[in-house]
């Protein structure tokens, strides 16, 4: 059997959140031996590339979020051209940080190197919305907005990321793990008519029949679909080491039976794992979290 070709990228910024310390992320996971507890014999994988913002936080004290965007922004762009890199390469990427901006980087890159802008699907793993604007954001950090510009809203500078407007619709975007959001988020992606599954109702009908019908709507004539999964959408005793925790989440032993049907689907381009913060971390809780996602995304 021909080996599947992975690579991994570390986006090592954290200029999108309030508490920065994400940026640490991958450099711990690559020192933790993550490509070597991944490595099999039907995978080839590599650590393709760390990228890191032009000033680590530490290096600069930047409180305001305006100023905080001229960080971001190149940033982004690195992980746009190097995500577009690996594709190009007929390589698989899997994306791990660093704060949630990222994706913005990763589904820019992965709509336009499968000319599929617009016509793609993904599934958002999160305790938040994450489509706030700069209007509607209480705290104005930008790893609260991906969804939105993703969806063609809020600062041009990360809307235009890789092309001008919107990479992706509303109709193929389905977030599960819901339970912490602002009224305005939650006003537009009702209003766009994107699919959510509150934690609520995740808790109801189970992790299996949630899946189930977020799989069908993001193969629902698009090109592919990929996964976005921020830490902070599992419980805290089981992901403490994220930067903005949220009680009743996610059980890692459910998530990690269903991901296996998304992984094994023909139509799976492309992951991301972020808002990892090893200095919240509690034994490797988190990391070890991250290991088994990852093995099980890519096995």
């Amino acid at each position: 059997m021909k080996q599947k070709k992975i690579s991994i990228i570390g986006s090592a910024s954290g200029w999108g959140a309030r508490i920065r310390s994400t940026e640490q992320g991958p450099d711990f996971l690559n020192s933790f031996g993550l490509v070597e507890k991944l490595t099999n014999s039907l995978l080839e994988i590599k650590w393709a590339r760390t990228i890191y913002p032009q000033h680590k936080a530490a290096e600069l004290d930047l409180n305001d979020v305006t100023l905080a965007l001229f960080e971001l922004v190149p940033h982004i762009e690195n992980i746009f051209q190097t995500v577009l890199s690996e594709l190009n390469a007929q390589h698989f990427p899997v994306v791990l940080g660093g704060d949630h901006t990222m994706a913005i980087g990763t589904w820019s890159a992965v709509t336009y190197a499968l000319n599929a802008v617009q016509n793609f699907g993904l599934i958002w793993i999160d305790a938040h919305m994450d489509a706030h604007t700069l209007k509607t954001s209480p705290s104005r950090a930008y790893h609260g907005m991906p969804i939105a510009c993703l969806l063609g809203h809020g600062v041009p500078e990360l809307v235009n990321i890789g092309g001008l407007g919107a990479k992706l619709r509303p109709e193929h975007i389905v977030q599960i793990g819901t339970r912490s959001f602002e009224e305005g988020e939650d006003k537009l992606l009702k209003y766009l008519g994107v699919k959510i599954f509150s934690m609520e109702e995740v808790q109801i009908r189970g992790v299996e029949s949630i899946m189930e019908e977020a799989l069908t709507i993001v193969t629902r004539g698009t090109k592919g679909f990929g996964l976005s999964i921020d830490l902070d959408g599992f419980d805290p005793d089981e992901a403490p080491g994220v930067g903005s925790p949220e009680a009743n989440g996610l059980r890692k032993k459910e998530v990690l039976r269903v991901l296996p049907k998304l992984a094994k689907h023909s139509q799976f381009k492309a992951f991301e794992v972020s808002e990892f913060n090893p200095e919240r971390d509690i034994e490797q809780i988190t990391a070890h979290l991250i290991l088994d996602l990852t093995k099980v995304l890519l096995h």
